[in-house]
């Protein structure tokens, strides 16, 4: 599509947009100069990219289940700052006394994995993961690298959030928190199939001992087995 409008002397020719890895829209601007017989010759040439949002369900490797996110600010999909190389999701851009948190639900029993990362002020805002409403030990602060985190969850619906809370002053670093890669694997409960019982029909045996006296003998051939 050539675009003949003058804009400082300038033609721009814009390419037409197209998908690039299923994500990023680019376009590319290239502007022209007119010399005094009218010739023209490409001056530059720019190139723009829009990129489509990140759901969180994208970001966590998880669109099984339903996220939710809130507090003074929510949690957002990006691709800046991952651990799988592809996206992860940040929390959201709160200030001091403020916090943002993302929340979802499964049915245990099972393991739940995840990986976690932060850029804040030590030991002052921090990024915590809450069972049930519970804060769980080992929360981080300060400059965390990426790390795995392990839980065994109990039976019954289970809500997991991830909350980043911030103290009332000083921002340090990047001032967030990131999480990618959530895992729910649930346990089997399956019970095991009951054993098969299987045999010959048992047999009496009478062996008199004496006036008035018998011995009763059982006599059976049984086979036990089980087919899971």
């Amino acid at each position: 599509m050539i675009q003949r409008d003058l804009h400082a002397g300038l033609n721009r020719d814009i390419s037409d947009c197209y998908l690039f890895d299923r994500a990023d829209c680019i376009q590319y601007v290239r502007y022209y100069s007119k010399d005094n017989l009218g010739n023209e010759e490409a001056v530059k040439t720019s190139v723009q990219i829009r990129q489509k949002a990140v759901t969180l369900a994208e970001a966590l490797d998880n669109a099984g289940l339903t996220w939710t996110t809130g507090g003074n600010a929510a949690w957002f999909g990006q691709r800046t700052v991952t651990y799988d190389g592809v996206d992860a999701a940040q929390s959201g851009d709160v200030s001091d006394s403020q916090s943002t948190w993302m929340e979802t639900s499964v049915t245990g029993p099972g393991t739940l994995t995840y990986y976690w990362k932060i850029s804040s002020e030590s030991d002052y805002d921090y990024l915590s993961f809450y069972l049930n409403g519970a804060l769980q030990s080992g929360r981080i602060s300060g400059n965390v690298d990426w790390q795995q985190k392990t839980y065994e969850l109990p039976s019954g619906n289970n809500v997991l959030r991830w909350i980043y809370s911030k103290d009332s002053s000083v921002s340090t670093g990047s001032d967030a928190g990131w999480v990618d890669q959530v895992v729910f694997t649930p346990t089997d409960t399956t019970p095991p199939n009951p054993p098969v019982v299987s045999g010959t029909t048992p047999t009496t045996d009478t062996t008199r001992l004496g006036p008035g006296r018998v011995a009763v003998v059982m006599e059976t051939d049984i086979q036990i087995s089980t087919e899971q």
